[in-house]
């Protein structure tokens, strides 16, 4: 990343790994890699700023987690400054068609005037959608999950 203040360019990862918690359960362990610290930072930068954010990559690489990690940690940062704030997340399926998320989306949302929805007044609403790139359907009309 490009540091404006020694205008220079910097490593993204912290000189030293932060210190794992050994007590902690397996499945709470999150280890810092590059791109879960890119991804943060990203985050951070453009979420407060109301800017949407589209995360793309390959299977597997931890995209999935390190959303979800943010989430629950800005979740906790916006509770402890009084900040109303609300999120959810979808996954979708072959068999998720248009209505139904709009339907899921609507319910989450208060109704301010026709057509237009948000989150509860004074409140701020993130919507995580997971697996957005659906496979193509094949010649014979299947559509792989």
């Amino acid at each position: 990343a490009f540091c404006v203040q020694d205008g220079c360019w910097k490593d993204w990862l912290p000189a030293d790994p932060a210190a794992l918690d050994i007590k902690a359960a397996f499945e709470e362990v999150i280890v810092p890699t590059r791109e879960l610290v890119i991804t943060r930072t990203l985050f951070n930068h453009w979420l407060p700023k109301d800017q949407h954010v589209l995360c793309c990559g390959a299977p597997g690489v931890g995209k999935t987690v390190a959303i979800k990690h943010f989430l629950s940690g800005w979740e906790e940062q916006s509770r402890t400054a009084g900040k109303r704030f609300m999120h959810s997340r979808f996954a979708l399926s072959a068999g998720t068609g248009a209505p139904d998320l709009q339907d899921a989306l609507e319910g989450l949302f208060e109704r301010r005037k026709r057509g237009l929805y948000g989150p509860p007044s004074g409140g701020h609403g993130i919507t995580f959608i997971d697996d957005m790139a659906m496979p193509r359907r094949e010649r014979c009309g299947a559509q792989p999950p």
